[in-house]
């Protein structure tokens, strides 16, 4: 894909990425972190539909860092690694809501660790408020995972498990996967209630099976086999979706769905990649198969349908194509593309990029279920796409994150509507995750 070969995200110690939904995984090749690798160059964006912003950003106020070291897990778990929650801004300053977690590429560089940076979706608020260290000489931990429920979750190499840390209490948990993978273990694939990992022995070539893990509790409540070249997404607190990626020559495609408190892996056949479903539950976006070679690769072709109609033959569930606005038809197509739902479940997002062969640009537009048009949000003279671990959206959906090409690059924040349309983010690194304060 593309969007592989113009993400050099490298940095000279290792993150675990959660991926939401659009990655390889159950693969044999799938690997457990991401070597990160820092260029000397630095890039700034150059946005051509782009208001500026009419605040001038500034940090939150601050007082005088503390740094606390974290407790040991609860229940006694092994823990290797030393960990200090560095607060720029004090906990009881932080009210309740929702912040973005930013992989802080240039502290990271400079302090020769993995920083991670909390910050406010307010324009007007937003700055470093804290994050969190590793002193461990054996560097053990190999970086944050993502945020759920006012937690965190830490990889941790050796014993090979998972730390938990709650806010904004700073109470540890463990979750060690023991003897379960013999050390060799897949990505992780975090949901709101559950989160589950694959997982092989070091005789195996393939992984054998996934593993679902109460988030509450940290118990393993089902185990599945493991069906190999199946990407993973959740959809909702209790449904694990596992579906085969497009291709441009593909004429059919598998979709599974396991779901709580069985988990049992349920499959069929279909002519197009099954994608997420709109947040009511009610639609599902779709990327139609066998384009073939009847015209040139011009991205991953869209459609809506109705979410009961997947794997029925009807008259009344028939694909509805979702094409660009009528302003961009004319333009050069971009080579990928990445759709996600507004929280509202209206809006069919997209995120359309040429960033190949000397050009740089993205189209960012969404789909309106109610008008069933299509219309502009922004157009980019550089390549931004939707976070690898998700797609982060304000609480009240109105805004939206989206990460730049190149390490040094801000992410920035569009918004669907009012002004500006977007304004980076104080962090120049990449969004990979959110953290509620409650």
């Amino acid at each position: 894909m593309t969007f592989l070969a113009v993400k050099e995200r490298t940095l000279e110690l290792t993150l675990c990425l959660l991926i939401g939904g659009i990655l390889a995984a159950c693969s044999g090749e799938a690997s457990q972190t991401t070597t990160l690798r820092i260029p000397t160059a630095t890039h700034s964006p150059t946005p051509t539909l782009i208001a500026k912003p009419s605040i001038t950003p500034s940090p939150s106020a601050t007082s005088i860092p503390s740094s606390t070291h974290l407790p040991t897990p609860r229940g006694a778990g092994l823990v290797t690694p030393v960990l200090t929650f560095q607060l720029d801004t004090p906990l009881e300053n932080l009210g309740p809501g929702e912040y973005l977690v930013v992989l802080d590429n240039e502290a990271s560089l400079r302090e020769e660790t993995a920083i991670f940076q909390f910050v406010s979706w307010d324009v007007q608020q937003y700055g470093s408020l804290f994050y969190l260290v590793s002193h461990d000489e054996g560097e053990n931990r190999t970086g944050l995972i993502t945020g759920t429920n006012g937690r965190l979750w830490f990889e941790v190499e050796y014993p090979p498990s998972l730390l938990v840390l709650e806010l904004p209490t700073l109470q540890t948990q463990q979750f060690t996967f023991g003897t379960l993978c013999n050390g060799v273990s897949g990505s992780r694939y975090f949901g709101p209630d559950f989160f589950v990992f694959k997982c092989r022995n070091d005789a195996s070539e393939y992984y054998q099976n996934l593993y679902f893990v109460s988030n509450e509790m940290l118990n393993i409540v089902g185990v599945s086999p493991c069906l190999e070249d199946l990407s993973l997404r959740w959809r909702g607190s209790d449904a694990l979706e596992l579906f085969s990626s497009w291709g441009i020559n593909d004429y059919s495609y598998m979709f599974c769905v396991a779901e709580s408190p069985k988990w049992n892996i349920e499959c069929l056949q279909t002519p197009f990649q099954v994608g997420a479903t709109s947040p009511g539950g009610d639609w599902v976006w779709v990327a139609p198969g066998g384009k073939g070679d009847q015209e040139p690769f011009r991205g991953m072709p869209l459609a809506i349908l109705p979410r009961q109609c997947i794997g029925v033959e009807d008259e009344n569930c028939q694909l509805i194509p979702v094409a660009r606005p009528s302003e961009w038809k004319d333009q050069e197509s971009a080579h990928f593309t990445f759709p996600t739902w507004s929280p509202d479940g209206q809006k069919l997002v997209v995120i359309d990029e040429a960033c190949l062969g000397g050009v740089a640009k993205t189209w960012i537009w969404y789909y309106d279920l109610q008008s069933s048009s299509s219309y502009k949000i922004a157009l980019f003279n550089d390549c931004y796409e939707f976070p690898f671990t998700g797609s982060f959206w304000s609480p009240d959906g109105k805004k939206f994150v989206v990460d730049g090409s190149g390490v040094f690059d801000q992410s920035l924040v569009v918004s669907l509507e009012g002004s500006p349309v977007s304004y980076p983010l104080p962090v120049k690194g990449w969004v990979v995750g959110t953290i509620q304060i409650p």
